[in-house]
C-alpha cells in the first residue's frame, strides 16, 4: 500500500494461506487464480479445495478460473462449457457466492470462456 497498490493479483497459482491472512489484515483485495482449468477430475476437486481454502477470505475479490494458455481460448466451445462447470463450483462453494469469476486470457476476448466469466480479465493481446 506504501507503493499505492490495493490490489494484487495471484497470477498462475493459489497464494499461500499466510499470505491471504495478511493481506486480509492490511485491507488488500485479491484476484485469486486458479492454476488447472478443465473438466477432469482431479482439477474439479483441486478447484474446490481452493474455493473452500480462501472463501472466508475478505481480501478475495475475484474468483480467477485460469490463465493465459491455460484458459484452453483455442477449444471455444468444450472451453466455454467448463468455464460454466467451474462457475458452478464457485456458487456451490463460496458461501456469498457474489464474488465475480474471471480469467486472465490473452486472447478469444468475446468468445468461449469469455461469454461465462463476470469480468474479462486482459493480459497480452495477439492481433
Amino acid at each position: 500500500q506504501e507503493c499505492g497498490v490495493d490490489a494484487w493479483r495471484m497470477s498462475h497459482n493459489p497464494p499461500n494461506p499466510e499470505l491471504l491472512d495478511m493481506l486480509d489484515e492490511e485491507g488488500m483485495m485479491v484476484w485469486n487464480e486458479n492454476r488447472n482449468f478443465g473438466n477432469f477430475s482431479q482439477w474439479l476437486v483441486d478447484f474446490v479445495d481452493f474455493l473452500r481454502r480462501d472463501r472466508n477470505h475478505p481480501s478475495v475479490l475475484l474468483w480467477s478460473i485460469c490463465n493465459e494458455g491455460g484458459c484452453n481460448e483455442w477449444r471455444d466451445h468444450e472451453a466455454a462449457d467448463d468455464a460454466k462447470l467451474f462457475k458452478a463450483l464457485i456458487h456451490k462453494h463460496d458461501p456469498y457466492g457474489q464474488r465475480p469469476m474471471t480469467a486472465a486470457m490473452n486472447f478469444q476476448w468475446g468468445k468461449g470462456v469469455s461469454r461465462v466469466i463476470d469480468v474479462q480479465g486482459i493480459n497480452y493481446g495477439y492481433y
